[in-house]
């Protein structure tokens, strides 16, 4: 059998797939990989089916050691990667062999990387995913020291790829947003003039935002379903954007939508980033 064995298991690194369908409304979030174009792209470069199960790693990823010959790829946040003290290439199909150790250094730019795994990973599907769900506790949990993970086996060799430049996600651009249901509490406000400070707070549930231009309000509505995306502003004029583990009903007015490509970049971006935001007329994705 193949596996990995966690020497140490980083921030906080967890399984995902591209997330859970069909259960919002027993109040289960979708949860699944924040970044999941860098996600796709990973299971694609060790021939995957681009849902298959990896590891999410937050900032400081984990230490792994290989009990059997493997290929992996790793894309996302621009991060050093080390397979026994020698330097890889991210967005490459790497080989690995048994014995081996991967470990991570300095992080360049963004903050969320990922670890396919060719044939994925060996663990439980709850209710139609591999997704852990780090709000409900659904799903393998957070990864810990002296875990041992099991990995889908097979002889086939692999095509190897590697990609010349890393995903767009890293690059600095406007977030892109749509009218929420209650847009009318900031219609009048220059939004692209609005800059958006990312709390150190923030996590998979939501991101955190402080304005540079205080919005208070006193509006007051029954709680009403909400999405990945979705930005909330609270009655003291703090900024909430919903991510992958966001619940399904929120009481603060929603006054934006974000487009769901900008939720992948959103997903690279670090507490005490800034992020602008502005209007599109571009067809909404969910």
């Amino acid at each position: 059998m193949s596996n990995i064995k966690i020497i140490s298991p980083g921030i906080q690194t967890s399984i995902q797939d591209l997330g859970r369908f069909g259960f919002r409304s027993h109040g289960i979030p979708l949860s699944g990989a924040m970044d999941q174009s860098a996600f796709r792209l990973a299971n694609i470069l060790v021939g995957n089916d681009e849902n298959e199960a990896a590891l999410e790693c937050t900032m400081m990823g984990p230490k792994i050691e290989f009990t059997s010959d493997s290929y992996i790829a790793i894309t996302g946040a621009n991060v050093d990667v080390y397979i026994n003290e020698i330097q890889q290439k991210m967005n490459a199909t790497l080989s690995i062999e048994k014995g081996s150790i991967l470990k991570f250094g300095r992080i360049h730019e963004g903050c969320r990387y990922y670890i396919a795994f060719a044939n994925g990973i060996n663990v439980k599907s709850i209710l139609g995913s591999k997704s852990t769900d780090t709000i409900s506790d659904i799903g393998h949990p957070i990864l810990k020291k002296h875990d041992t993970l099991s990995l889908a086996h097979n002889e086939e060799e692999r095509l190897f790829i590697e990609l010349n430049s890393l995903i767009d996600n890293l690059t600095s651009r406007i977030v892109k947003a749509y009218p929420g249901p209650e847009y009318s509490l900031i219609q009048d406000v220059e939004l692209d003039k609005i800059t958006l400070t990312i709390d150190a707070s923030s996590n998979r549930m939501a991101y955190v935002l402080h304005s540079d231009l205080k919005i208070t309000h006193r509006y007051e509505m029954v709680s009403s379903g909400v999405l990945p995306g979705t930005i909330q502003l609270t009655p003291n004029g703090q900024w909430n954007i919903l991510m992958r583990d966001a619940q399904t009903t929120g009481g603060y007015p929603r006054i934006l939508q974000i487009c769901e490509k900008d939720l992948d970049y959103l997903a690279q971006r670090r507490g005490g980033e800034k992020i602008r935001i502005t209007m599109t007329n571009e067809k909404i994705l969910f």
